[in-house]
């Protein structure tokens, strides 16, 4: 081989080395091009691992890397893979070498004769070309290819350094990417975790994502929205009702303008064609200061707006209740003056009527006087029940035979044209009520049907036992747990509507003409349903009549009281009374009644004068009649100063006011007995017998 050929063969090494930066291609290569001007079969690239310049020679064995092989199968077999050999394969010349021992540990035929090529630099590896027959001729193969092998060295170095180069990089994108797909399904977890329902939208407004709790709400799954026009898919309206044009809706001006919008209280339309009410927020995307879309994030308000009304309908029932709790406060009043009144025309007149024989032209008109007097009576009674003062004599009473002993009397009231139905779905229905009372609740329903219907028409009045829950009380914003008794009063009058229902209960509202009523009835029936701890509520539509439900509570056990018979007429006394009352009226009718009864009687102005005249007379007085309020020391602390004095010593209060609202003010003990106005003399002296016995 002379020198223009081993020139030719360096320059073709060099381009091969130079021409790769990959290490696999780079080795490969040239172990094919070092074989082939060389003669040699079979060759090896044997590379120490990346890292790891430098062996000791003085170990038996080194660790090594078999990068490439040609030319036989069993070695190929090896490629890529770390291999362990002698160390002595490792050493040596450029020469032939026939002792095969040191081939013993590789893959491969031991009778190969072998050439020693190490690569100078860094101490990287080795090339081994092996061939099972003596080459011809004898080349100094080290100094020929020194120059090739320092190159592909070096080669060597650099692709490894290019190549951990590009790894690094790799790496960090793996990373990256890793991280980033990390935080895209973090982020997906939270949107499809919250409650709100949340919508992209591209520039166009079509649906690009859509969370699970979107299409929830929506009844749609998120693949039937995506790629669809929003607006047209939901249909959305104002709160008024009224459909949103395109360019009236929030969504496109967001989408549009690139305008946020917040809409408290909009509707949505579900895949049912339901309303959704729901309030949404619209913001847009931007890129590089361009509209690319935008997020609509909204949430089903349908919970808020039933508590809203819920909270309204109490907040109304509260206003209510305080205003009829004023107007019961002015009634307490005027019904507390008029007692007093009623009590001196009904006790002169019945004095009167007593001297007066029967037939006696005077004693008809006396009789006129006292019915009068009476109805007025009833009537200042109708004040305290709806100031929810009137005095109650509730006991065990049977609904059902109330509604019975009413029920003649009813009839006559509605008139002969109506019909009246009763319907007694049970027997036993036991409430603890003042007969008298819930007479006048029926009374009044009764009363306010008939001028409903007119004429021709039907009253069916029904009962039953009923279950209140919690929906009830949930729906109707009143109410207890328990059981309950339920009167339904029902007419097929001309009904009313929903704003007269609600103002049917209120005082002095009336339907009807002027002059033909007070608005007082209905007022007093749900002052009396209060009193008794029941609710009363109204349904009616205008031409379909209208019902009243009256829930009372259920007594589980008790027995219906036994009528009594009438109290024996009072035989009266001669012990000695003080008389205190500040109406001079009723005082005269008082002493009056009780002198004619036998009585002594020393009379006291006011509270001051009782106490004088006490001590003064407090050896002869067996009882105190004292009015509750008056001026200067009311009865109460007036008895207070005389117990001091007598301890034993008796007293009967009187009042214009109810004993529930006397007693429930702290003004009178429990045990301390309690007339209330207006006072008939009959009943003032049977209750003194009573106590002085």
């Amino acid at each position: 081989m002379n020198r223009e050929q081993i020139l030719a063969i360096l320059y073709e090494m060099a381009i091969v080395i130079g021409g790769e930066t990959s290490l696999q291609p780079l080795v490969a290569k040239t172990l094919q091009r070092l074989l082939f001007h060389t003669s040699f079969p079979c060759g090896m690239v044997l590379l120490f691992p990346e890292g790891v310049q430098h062996h000791d020679h003085r170990c038996e064995y080194a660790d090594i890397r078999m990068e490439a092989s040609i030319g036989d199968y069993e070695l190929s077999l090896c490629n890529g893979s770390p291999i362990r050999i002698p160390t002595t394969l490792l050493q040596g010349e450029a020469e032939l070498t026939e002792s095969a021992e040191p081939l013993n540990m590789l893959p491969c035929r031991k009778d190969y004769y072998r050439v020693f090529l190490k690569l100078p630099i860094g101490d990287c590896g080795v090339i081994l070309l092996l061939s099972p027959h003596l080459p011809t001729g004898s080349l100094p193969l080290a100094r020929i290819f020194q120059p090739v092998l320092g190159n592909f060295a070096k080669a060597i170095l650099l692709c490894r350094s290019n190549e951990a180069y590009t790894q690094g990089i790799i790496k960090d994108r793996q990373t990256a990417e890793t991280a980033f797909q990390d935080l895209n399904y973090r982020n997906s977890l939270i949107l499809d975790s919250v409650g709100e329902g949340i919508c992209g939208l591209d520039r166009d407004g079509n649906a690009t994502f859509v969370n699970p709790a979107a299409a929830k709400m929506l009844g749609f799954t998120p693949e039937e929205l995506k790629g669809s026009p929003l607006h047209n898919m939901l249909h959305h309206r104002s709160s008024d009702g009224c459909g949103l044009l395109p360019e009236q809706c929030p969504i496109t001006l967001t989408l549009r303008e690139g305008s946020y919008h917040n809409i408290a209280d909009g509707i949505f339309r579900k895949k049912d064609g339901s309303d959704l009410p729901v309030e949404y927020v619209s913001t847009p995307l931007r890129e590089n200061d361009a509209i690319v879309g935008a997020v609509i994030v909204f949430q089903d308000i349908t919970e808020r707006r039933q508590l809203e009304k819920e909270k309204e309908a109490l907040q109304a029932q509260l206003v209510q209740s305080q205003k009829m709790e004023a107007i019961g406060q002015l009634a307490g009043g005027v019904a507390h003056d008029f007692n007093n009144i009623l009590t001196v025309i009904m006790g002169f007149g019945d004095i009167l009527k007593m001297k007066l024989k029967s037939d006696d032209p005077l004693h008809a008109n006396v009789v006129h006087i006292l019915e009068a007097a009476n109805r007025a009576a009833h009537l200042t009674r109708s004040l305290l029940a709806f100031s929810r003062k009137q005095a109650m004599n509730p006991k065990p009473e049977n609904l059902n035979e109330i509604v019975r002993g009413v029920e003649k009397f009813l009839r006559r009231v509605i008139g002969e044209d109506i019909q009246l139905e009763t319907n007694f779905k049970e027997e036993g229905l036991l409430i603890h009520a003042d007969r008298g009372q819930m007479e006048q609740v029926l009374m009044n329903l009764a009363t306010n049907a008939r001028d409903a219907i007119g004429s021709g028409g039907r009253l069916i009045i029904q009962t039953e036992s009923v279950e209140l829950d919690s929906h009830f009380i949930k729906s109707h914003g009143y109410g207890r747990i328990g059981t309950f008794v339920l009167i339904s009063v029902t007419d097929t009058g001309a009904g009313m509507d929903k704003e007269t229902c609600t103002k049917i209960f209120e005082p002095f509202f009336t339907t009807k003409e002027t002059g033909r009523g007070t608005g007082l009835g209905l007022a007093i029936v749900y002052g009396i349903v209060k009193q008794h701890n029941g609710y009363i509520n109204v349904y009616s539509e205008p031409g379909h009549g209208t019902t009243f439900r009256i829930f009372l509570p259920l007594l589980t056990s008790g027995e219906v009281a036994e009528p009594k018979a009438p109290p024996p007429y009072p035989e009266g006394g001669t012990e000695t009374i003080l008389l205190a009352e500040d109406e001079p009226t009723i005082r005269g009718l008082l002493a009056s009644t009780l002198r004619d009864f036998g009585y002594t009687v020393i009379e006291a102005e006011d509270g001051s004068d009782a106490l004088a005249k006490f001590t003064e007379h407090c050896r002869d007085i067996q009882l105190l009649v004292f009015d509750v309020i008056m001026p200067k020391k009311s009865g109460v602390e007036t008895y207070e100063e005389i117990r001091k004095l007598c301890p034993e010593i008796k007293i009967l209060f009187l009042t214009g006011y109810t004993a529930d609202f006397i007693r429930s003010k702290g003004l009178v003990d429990e045990n301390q007995a309690l007339l209330m106005k207006p006072i008939f003399p009959v009943d003032l002296v049977r209750k003194i017998e009573e106590m002085l016995k």
